[in-house]
């Protein structure tokens, strides 16, 4: 989990004093990713398969923090004209070894996500070859996460995807 300290570095002080504040509702959640999860539905084996080049035949589970999937449902009538929950996803695009390139809804499935699916997306990972697959956009294992995305998350979840970039100014070394 993030320090204090860190927050405050990448959020700013307004939001990292609400951490602290007992009469608030702390905005940043530490995820359990053995405990704190649910299955939202599969990726059904067929298209594992057809993805893989049929080198993995079993369905992946699209798994989310409980928090991020059951506040949906507290917080949106489906039947309202109303915009779904928002939920706005930060990081940065980087090479991964497994994803390929990390964010996007690696941040969601993956980094709010569960033991079984991280698990098996390891292992499609090493089956698929690592080489083959970091720093490409395009790939067996993003081709299911964006199944997964389109069929779970795009009717239940208002999601924004944000792109972080810091640096160190070169005059004073501080990270901005």
């Amino acid at each position: 989990p993030m320090t204090h300290s860190q927050i405050d570095l990448m959020f700013g002080k307004e939001l990292a004093s609400k951490t602290n504040d007992p009469d608030v509702e702390n905005p940043f959640v530490v995820h359990n990713w053995r405990d704190d999860v649910v299955t939202i539905g599969y990726a059904p084996a067929t298209m594992v398969s057809e993805a893989t080049y049929g080198m993995v035949h079993e369905p992946w589970p699209a798994q989310l923090n409980k928090l991020v999937w059951e506040r949906r449902k507290d917080n949106h009538d489906a039947s309202s004209s109303d915009l779904p929950p928002l939920v706005l996803s930060i990081g940065q695009v980087v090479p991964h070894e497994v994803m390929g390139m990390a964010n996007f809804n690696k941040n969601l499935f993956v980094g709010v996500g569960g033991v079984e699916a991280i698990n098996l997306s390891h292992f499609i990972g090493a089956v698929h070859g690592m080489e083959k697959l970091m720093g490409r956009g395009q790939n067996p294992l993003r081709s299911i996460l964006n199944y997964a995305s389109e069929t779970f998350l795009q009717t239940n979840l208002d999601l924004w995807y944000i792109l972080t970039v810091m640096g160190t100014n070169d005059k004073t070394g501080e990270v901005e």
